[in-house]
């Protein structure tokens, strides 16, 4: 049976690269989902439902991230 690794070492550039290349996909699907006819819409469908999917998985990668930003002596971040 397969397993999956539940930690990967990926530095700032990996992340960086693979979001940058989930934004362009989302971008080609978006423009072929537009160049489609009416007779075509059970593809327009499955490209709506990829492009989804894409931007959940840019959610979960944000999400992970950790956010630093000043705070003042009470530990509050700072507006």
């Amino acid at each position: 049976m397969v397993t999956y690794k539940k930690n990967f070492d990926l530095d700032e550039a990996d992340i960086e690269l693979i979001e940058d290349t989930l934004r362009n996909q989302i971008r080609t699907l978006t423009d072929n989902k537009q160049s489609l006819s009416e007779a075509e819409s059970g593809r327009a469908i499955k490209l709506v439902e990829t492009i989804k999917r894409l931007n959940e998985l840019l959610g979960k990668l944000h999400n992970q991230k950790i956010w630093y930003s000043q705070v003042n002596q009470t530990g509050v971040p700072l507006g």
